[in-house]
């Protein structure tokens, strides 16, 4: 048989499935229109025959905007082989890769893919009362603000300790070495200059 959805959004949790199958002919077909869908890995909406077609799945989004994640590119692609400077000799097995474009959208009204984003609606200012099933009110107070430390921008480069790579404000001259193969004219590199 066929089943139609109409809904606002649905659910499918853990191994949930929508199915019309069949076991001879056409398989039924699924149409769903709904605002959002939230769906397991381990759940499914299927259409099967068995020994006939197979039917036809359709999802109707009608908030999805198709053109929505899509970002408008330069109409001329610069080459950035001269991007990148040649640098000191590197030991063996060192790499060097660029793994593209992360991060934020460029785009503000562009959709955050794969991350959950938390909106907290609790009330903190300092008039919001706290009431317990007893009618016993308690009133908040607000806690004096702690200044932040200062950002600092960091100028270099340093190995710490364990051995690891940390940016810091200002390198100490101890902490300053060429290495093999570096040009001493190659100026800012590690040094914080």
């Amino acid at each position: 048989g066929n089943i139609t959805i109409n809904s606002a959004a649905i659910a499918l949790l853990e191994n949930s499935l929508i199915n019309a199958s069949a076991f001879q002919g056409a398989g039924g077909n699924i149409q769903i229109t709904l605002q959002g869908i939230f769906l397991s890995p381990d759940s499914g909406i299927t259409a099967s025959s068995q020994l006939g077609v197979d039917g036809m799945v359709q999802i109707n989004d009608s908030l999805l905007d198709p053109s929505s994640g899509l970002n408008q590119l330069p109409q001329d692609v610069t080459d950035q082989t001269d991007q990148i400077v040649a640098g000191c000799t590197a030991d063996a097995n060192s790499q060097f890769m660029i793994t593209g474009r992360g991060g934020l959208p460029e785009d503000p009204t562009a959709i955050i893919r794969g991350q959950t984003i938390w909106q907290d609606l609790q009330d903190f200012s300092p008039e919001a009362t706290v009431s317990n099933s007893d009618s016993t009110s308690y009133s908040l107070v607000a806690a004096e603000p702690i200044p932040p430390d200062p950002v600092v921008e960091a100028t270099g480069w340093i190995v710490n300790q364990q051995g690891y790579v940390e940016l810091v404000a200002h390198v100490p001259r101890e902490n300053f070495s060429v290495a093999y193969g570096c040009n001493l004219s190659n100026k800012g590199i590690g040094n914080g200059e």
